[in-house]
Parts: structure tokens; sequence; C-alpha cells
């Protein structure tokens, strides 16, 4: 939550629920300390396993990453926003640009007018011979929006819809599911499944164990899902 502190970000809503800069924040800002290839493995490996034709380029296309900004505040020229423009995350690699916005939830909250906003105040930003392409992530928030694609004066961006879920179900794979990440990459991915259970998100596989519990529940049963589903991190 680092990120969103230093950043003045709101971390509550009105309503005192946590915020999407929060979550964003929570999750993204934990997933940046990760190495670079593991780091854009999990958003790849994410966007490979929505039912979508379209897929974030392999890391081999994509390069290495060279900076990672929260809420970089960008010209608003040739937008419809009146002052600056603030894209969640930007990342800039070697050989293209990730925007990713996020919201906190499935049912609300992407629309193409933000996006094409965002991408135009990145264009605004960048250098005139920086011709790396623009890619946006859309994460959370697709529930009516599907948009593949999007056009911006005489250019094409590509967009790539994750909901939050499919992202926390491939950190819980590389944590336990995969065996060459040294402990230090999974002590890190330990803690974004922990943010992800601060903000109402547990892993379905651990669903699916609680729903054997109850079909046929043994004598004495041994720590299971239930007990992971609703610990909460105890911090020193």
């Amino acid at each position: 939550m680092l990120q969103a502190i230093l950043r003045k970000k709101n971390l509550r809503t009105p309503t005192g629920k946590r915020s999407e800069d929060a979550l964003t924040s929570s999750t993204i800002g934990l997933l940046q300390y990760l190495p670079d290839k593991t780091f854009w493995e999990i958003l790849y490996k994410a966007s490979k396993y929505e039912a979508s034709k379209h897929t974030l380029p392999e890391f081999s296309d994509a390069g290495a990453i060279e900076n990672i900004s929260f809420w970089e505040r960008m010209s608003a020229e040739g937008t419809n926003n009146k002052s600056s423009v603030e894209p969640d995350v930007w990342l800039e690699l070697e050989r293209m640009h990730l925007i990713i916005e996020a919201k906190r939830y499935e049912e609300e909250g992407q629309y193409e007018g933000q996006w094409l906003n965002e991408i135009q105040a990145l264009l605004n930003t960048l250098a005139e011979d920086d011709e790396r392409p623009i890619w946006l992530l859309a994460l959370g928030g697709n529930y009516q929006t599907s948009k593949q694609s999007l056009s911006l004066g005489d250019k094409t961006y590509s967009i790539i819809n994750i909901r939050w879920q499919t992202l926390l179900e491939e950190v819980k794979k590389y944590t336990y599911e995969s065996s060459p990440y040294s402990s230090v990459e999974k002590r890190i991915c330990k803690d974004i499944i922990k943010a992800f259970e601060l903000f109402g998100y547990f892993s379905l596989k651990w669903l699916d164990s609680l729903a054997d519990t109850y079909k046929d529940p043994p004598a004495r049963r041994a720590p299971s899902s239930i007990d992971t589903l609703f610990h909460l991190p105890k911090y020193k």
C-alpha cells in the first residue's frame, strides 16, 4: 500500500470500504518486487486464462521492465479531462508500454473513454521518436465490456481484460505449484495472497476444498482450507 500512501490516494471510500487505489497498491505494488520475468509471466498467464483471443505478448517480446510508475500525472491535452490524467500503473518495458487501469469491482467501472484519455495522455508524455506500441490492461470492472482494441487517430491499440480473481489464481500457482522459484519470490507472493484476502478475494481451489469438507467430514479435521479462508495475517 506504500505507493498509494506516497501518492496521497484515498485508501477508503466514503462508506469506509478499502478503495481500488488501495487494492492496486497492495497487489501490483508487491508484484513489482518480483523479478521482471516472473512479474510479467504472472500477467501474461492471467491474460491467457481469460476466454479471449487476445493475450499480452510473451516476455521475450515485451522485454525487461525499465520503469514502473503509479498514478503518474500526465498532460490532459487532447483528452476529455480538464486537468491531468493519472493512469493507475504505467509499465515502461524495452519493447512496449503497458497501462494498467484497475477497477475495484467486476460489475462496473471500465469504460472506453477513460482508456482513450489514458492512451492519449501517455502519447503526450512520450518522446516523439518513441515508437514502442502501447497496450492497455483493464484489470477488474470488465463485466459490461470485452473490447479488445481501440482506435485513436490512425493507430490501433490492444486492450487486455483480466479479472482480479484470475490474477490471484496465477499468483497462487507461482507460490504453491511451481518449484523453480526462489524462497524470496514465494514470500512476496504469499504476501500478495494475504493482500487479496484483505479485499475479500480468496483462492477458488480453497473454496472447492471447503465444499468437499462438508460432503464427508472426517472424525478429526486437520487444518484445512476453512482455516486459511478466514485467516488474516497477524503483524507484530
